[in-house]
């Protein structure tokens, strides 16, 4: 719809396309907003919106409080701190109650007192009860008071709600004793204080009595959570059985050292499956480990080595608390229930490194009986054992995700965007598969103490956008006494009075830290109660726009709530932000007997489609034209220098090749020295085997100590690898695996070690003196001499008439002298699958490049023989046939010029005859006679093939633009606004675009000089593709021209720009032209309008409405990218110039004298 307002009234016109014409209707708008219509009803419907989810607190659901509307009752505290009551003239503010009696009797209300040494108490505490609304926990030890107060020369409330606490106070037994609404504690029951803050600062009070006065602080309603009820009403992920599970972003890093996992997890009596696994996912990769559940008790599965199962079945319907306890170093595995001890076994375990991430809820048995049916809630992985005691103490507490140990936290209280999120610091989050979803919170009609509750909220907070618009949702089930049918009426008259059994409550603050809570009022859109897809479930979405003052709002709030019901369940709660939204709403009504506008230019309307079919004539003849002119031009080029050209290609193919050759060459050096490298024994970890004695090898030891010779060895922690490091001279240094290039073999000197081979540890050797550096340094060196067959002679560098022979199985390895030749010095090295350094992926790495340097050349060789193939085989009879061709389309293009001039004269004579039409009133409303009207016609003249867009003109008119039936633009205008009535309210039939046809001269001088100014916008409608310039001397298409500059033209037909002349001030950089970057060509065939606006130091150009060129930002842009490609960067005449251009103006400043090509 398009709304234009008058000084008389206000209409809003829109359109409707029918098959042969258009309907046009226009609504009167009332003073109030009221807007004429046909029928009362509508079907209201989103025509487009986008929607992003907000993401809310992970616990929105789970820590909703029922409000009751009572005063909470007043509490002493800086013995006392303590909720100030209504009746004291002080609500919801902070009571302080003196240890000493009579101590506040000097205070006067207005004073400013200072509290200093107050505390919070958030934190899990052991209760004893007092009564039914308090109880006593032990606070450290040298806690003798709540704070202090000096003498340092308003209030909402009457809510309360389940454990919110009203009052701390010091008992004399030192306790710290809290009064809690509704509390529901027994002894020994563990209770979490959550909320609660300390109150230093200096505030002016109000006195009370001697013993007594209040802050200017508002309370603070933290919450004692019973955590036992709290865990009654646990909320997890529902898992079906099927085809429901989690998928985790990486592995879990636990199974090498110790671990403990534990969860919350809801079994029904038909419950099974795996927990947490892996088994099978990757068959190649996976550790098949599972924690899962058999015939309903716990389970630890452990790669066919151990499986350890528990005893207590857990198919009983309610919430455990289950725990997988790994102590590595006492190499014991304890399954827990509820904190307590379920089985415990002494089993090592083999430690293992997880490349594969484990699924929750299954394993690679998806849609088996392997898959989980129940809920899942808390999943809680730590790489430490953690004690039966610290499993208790935090079985019911919210952890933050930082503790110590904690390597992945899952809450699975919410799903978002199909993910779960783990708050640990590893971020290892879960993608959702299948239909796995979050059970609903349970809210419950009333308090404890049977007082019904009025509404429900979470006091968290997100953050939002002013001005934005969000839709929340969520889905609701009420349980009712079983006389009561719940369904849409009940929903909508809940207490009999035609009050909804509930509404949404919108309110926010301006901040964070601001205590001034703000309800938002305006803006909301109530939803209505629909029936979901699950039977007894329904679901309602509001809408809500933020105001200024506002931006935070609630996480979740429902008021005014009615009706008999004992439970509400809530589930799938979202809030979407919206934007680029697009409402419609329909409404349904035959409307017969309209008036139609009749074409009473119907010669008009002929003529314009004999110019249509000339105007296509035209375009296709100039189209084919130029093409031919372009192919003539090039074909001529390529006779005259073919043979030249030929000749150089040939150069260049035999130059190419040549490169080839080189490189086929580099690619076959690379990749003999590649393999040469990969059989070397040199870059692996080898065995040593002696000849003497088959199948017996080296063994070295850890730190320092004799190598052995070891008969038929069986590989242990390869104590049988040695790498070898070439020295200088061919000398070389053996390295044993064990110690990872930390230590050598070397001939020992010491007195009990004389003359036997040792492995010497690098730590050993750096405690040395110099001398025994160069002792070790020489003893450590040896020289491996070819005998024959892949044997070796090991020489020692001391002494070379020295070499490594065998003593025999299982002895030390000692030296012989003279130079030994049997096969007792002989050695054989015997690769292992292990690199010893990084020569192999160098050589592999170096023939890798030279491959693809090879395809490359290769590719620009292929590319030459195939640009001279198309050079040999130019058939120069293709040039004379297309010559031949060209004039009879010339002539043709002439004709088709001189009638449309013709035509084009007629026309503008039947354009000058308006036609003026009025729209017909339509009946009003019986139930509204007096109000605004709407009226109606239908325009046989306007026939789209097109969806129509209707825009407020800056004269007051609706124009109506489409597409007809010969494919080009329609502009129609309905005159809303005119001086006089004959004029008013009517519609005018579209007529075609007349134009002028500029030829290579053509030129419109004006009579008049027309002068610019700094600021000036210039518009207008032009056909493209533009006159052919190929036989011109000119290179230029002028719109529009000056005395000596150009404002708009086109240069070569491609390049948008300006044209400046030298004696210009203006002139940037003593250049002509300045382009705006756009190419000309980037065009379709027909009518496109151009706009150019001047913008204080630049030219802005718009085709067709959007933005396609700058003339400053394309000369900057142009320099900066010339200067980051120069041999130097440092280049001072770009430097120049990019300076030069950032501070000038592009733009002109000159007198119009024409419009079209002037001088070419």
């Amino acid at each position: 719809t398009t709304t234009i307002t008058t000084t008389t009234t206000t209409s809003t016109t829109s359109t409707t396309t029918t098959t042969t014409s258009t309907l046009a209707l226009s609504f009167g708008i009332h003073i109030d907003g009221t807007l004429s219509k046909m029928v009362e009803s509508s079907i209201p419907s989103t025509l487009r919106s986008n929607q992003k989810e907000v993401l809310l607190p992970l616990n929105t659901l789970d820590v909703i409080k029922a409000i009751g509307d009572r005063t909470p009752p007043p509490q002493g505290i800086v013995k006392a701190l303590t909720l100030a009551t209504a009746e004291e003239g002080a609500e919801d503010l902070v009571k302080i109650t003196s240890m000493d009696k009579g101590t506040a009797s000097g205070l006067e209300t207005g004073d400013i007192v200072k509290i200093k040494g107050t505390r919070d108490y958030n934190g899990l505490y052991t209760t004893t009860v007092v009564d039914g609304n308090s109880f006593d926990i032990d606070i450290k030890a040298t806690e003798q008071n709540l704070g202090y107060w000096e003498k340092e020369d308003t209030k909402p409330g009457g809510f309360f709600f389940d454990g919110m606490i009203t009052s701390y106070e010091m008992t004399s037994a030192g306790k710290l004793r809290v009064t809690s609404i509704n509390h529901k504690l027994q002894n020994e029951d563990q209770v979490q204080i959550a909320g609660s803050t300390d109150y230093n600062d200096s505030y002016p009070i109000q006195k009370i009595d001697a013993d007594h006065f209040v802050i200017e602080r508002k309370w603070l309603a933290s919450e004692a959570i019973n955590v036992q009820l709290v865990s009654l009403r646990r909320r997890g992920i529902v898992f079906d059985g099927t085809d429901d599970y989690i998928e985790l972003l990486n592995p879990l890093p636990i199974f090498s050292s110790s671990f403990t996992v534990s969860l919350w997890i809801k079994v029904p009596t038909d419950g099974r499956g795996v927990l947490i696994g892996d088994y099978g996912i990757n068959k190649d990769k996976s550790l098949n480990i599972n924690f899962e559940l058999n015939n309903g008790r716990l389970r630890l599965y452990w790669n066919n080595e151990h499986t350890i199962d528990g005893n207590k079945s857990l198919k009983d319907n309610h919430w455990h608390f289950v725990s997988f306890v790994r102590n590595k170093e006492k190499k014991t595995i304890t399954l827990y229930v509820d904190g307590v001890l379920d089985v415990e076994t002494k089993k090592e375990l083999s430690d293992k490194t997880a490349t594969v991430a484990h699924y929750i809820g299954c394993d690679s048995r998806i849609g088996t009986n392997f898959n989980y049916l129940g809920q899942i809630s808390e999943l809680r992985v730590w790489n430490i054992a953690r004690t039966q005691e610290e499993i208790k103490k935090t079985m019911y507490v919210q952890l933050n995700g930082k503790e110590r140990g904690l390597v992945g936290y899952w809450r699975l209280g919410g799903i978002t965007a199909n993910t779960v999120v783990d708050i640990s610091m590893n971020a290892n989050d879960g993608t959702v598969h299948g239909d796995a979803y979050v059970s609903g919170a349970i809210l419950d009609r009333n308090l404890l103490d049977g007082t019904p509750a009025t509404k429900y909220v979470n006091r968290e907070f997100f953050a939002v956008s002013q001005r934005s618009t969000y839709i929340e949702s969520f889905e609701f089930k009420v349980n009712t006494p079983p006389d009561i049918t719940v369904n849409l009426d009940y929903l909508n008259n809940a207490d009999g009075r035609g009050s909804k059994i509930f509404t949404l409550d919108y309110w926010g603050k301006a901040n964070t830290s601001t205590e001034v809570e703000k309800p938002i009022t305006s803006g909301i859109e109530e939803g209505v109660f629909q029936e979901s897809e699950c039977k007894g479930w329904f679901r309602v979405a509001y809408t809500v726009t933020i105001p200024d003052y506002i931006s935070v709002v609630r996480s979740f709030g429902i008021a005014n709530v009615t009706g008999n019901w004992s439970t509400l369940e809530i589930r799938k709660h979202k809030i979407f932000l919206t934007s680029d939204s697009i409402t419609q709403s329909t409404y349904n009504e035959v409307i017969s007997d309209l008036t139609t506008f009749h074409d009473q230019q119907l010669p008009l309307s002929c003529k314009l489609k004999e110019f249509d079919i000339l105007e296509q004539d035209e375009q296709r003849l100039t189209k084919k034209c130029l093409e031919l002119k372009q192919r003539i031009a090039l074909l001529t080029e390529l006779k005259t220098n073919r043979e030249r050209t030929i000749q150089q290609q040939i150069d260049q193919i035999n130059k190419q090749d040549a490169v080839v050759k080189t490189a086929k060459e580099r690619e076959a050096s690379a990749k003999t020295n590649y393999n040469y490298e990969l059989n070397n024994f040199y870059n692996y970890y080898c065995s040593i085997e002696s000849r003497n004695s088959p199948s017996s090898w080296l063994v070295g030891t850890s730190g320092f100590g004799p190598v052995t010779q070891v008969p038929n060895f069986v590989p242990t922690n390869n104590y049988h690898l040695f790498g070898i490091t070439r020295l200088n001279d061919d000398w070389v240094r053996i390295t044993p695996y064990i110690q990872q290039k930390k230590s050598w073999l070397l001939m020992s000197d010491r007195k009990d070690l004389k003359r036997t081979l040792c492995t010497l540890s690098l730590s050993i050797f750096q405690r040395q003196s110099i001398e025994e550096e160069k002792i070790y340094n020489e003893n450590a060196w040896f020289k491996l001499q070819r005998a024959d067959d892949g044997w070796y002679y090991m020489v020692y560098k001391s002494d070379p008439n020295y070499r490594i022979v065998s003593a025999g199985m299982g002895h030390v390895i000692d030296l012989m002298s003279p130079l030994a030749q049997g096969h007792n010095a002989q050695w054989r090295f015997v690769k292992s699958d292990l690199t010893f350094n990084d020569v192999i992926n160098s050589a592999k790495s170096k023939l890798q490049i030279e491959t693809t340097k090879l395809n490359e050349e290769r590719e620009k060789l292929d590319k030459l023989r195939k640009d001279l193939e198309v050079l040999r085989n130019t058939d120069d009879k293709e040039l004379e046939r297309l010559k031949l061709i060209l004039p009879p389309l010339l002539d043709q293009l002439d004709k088709v010029r001189l009638d449309l001039a013709s035509l084009n004269g007629t026309i503008i004579d039947l354009s000058k005859k308006q036609n003026v039409q009025k729209m017909e009133m339509l009946p009003k409303r019986e139930d509204k006679p007096k109000g605004p009207t709407t009226m109606g016609t239908v325009l046989e003249f306007v026939e789209p093939t097109s969806r129509i867009s209707a825009i407020e003109t800056s004269e007051g008119r609706v124009q109506l633009s489409y597409i007809d039936t010969q494919g080009r633009i329609r502009q129609v205008n309905y005159e809303a606004t005119a001086t006089t009535n004959s004029q008013y309210e009517r519609w005018v039939s579209g007529v075609s675009r007349a134009a002028l046809n500029l030829s290579d001269s053509g030129l419109i001088a004006l009579d008049e000089p027309l002068i610019v100014h700094s600021n000036w916008t210039f518009e207008c409608w032009f056909s493209y593709p533009l006159i052919d310039h190929s036989e011109r001397k000119g290179e230029w298409h002028t719109l529009v021209g000056g005395q000596h500059d150009r404002l708009v033209t086109v240069k070569n037909g491609r390049s948008l720009g300006i044209y400046l002349h030298f004696d210009n001030d203006a002139t940037p950089l003593r250049e002509h032209f300045y382009e705006c970057g756009f190419d000309f060509q980037q065009l379709t065939e027909g009518w496109h309008h151009i706009a150019v606006v001047t913008r204080v130091d630049t030219t802005v150009f718009y085709i067709d409405g959007k933005k396609v060129g700058d003339t400053k930002t394309y000369a900057v842009q142009s320099l900066e990218n010339a200067l980051s490609v120069s041999k130097s960067r440092q280049d001072p005449e770009l430097i120049s110039k990019l300076e030069k251009a950032k501070a000038s103006s592009f733009k002109v400043f000159d007198t119009i004298l024409s419009i079209g090509n002037k001088g070419g």
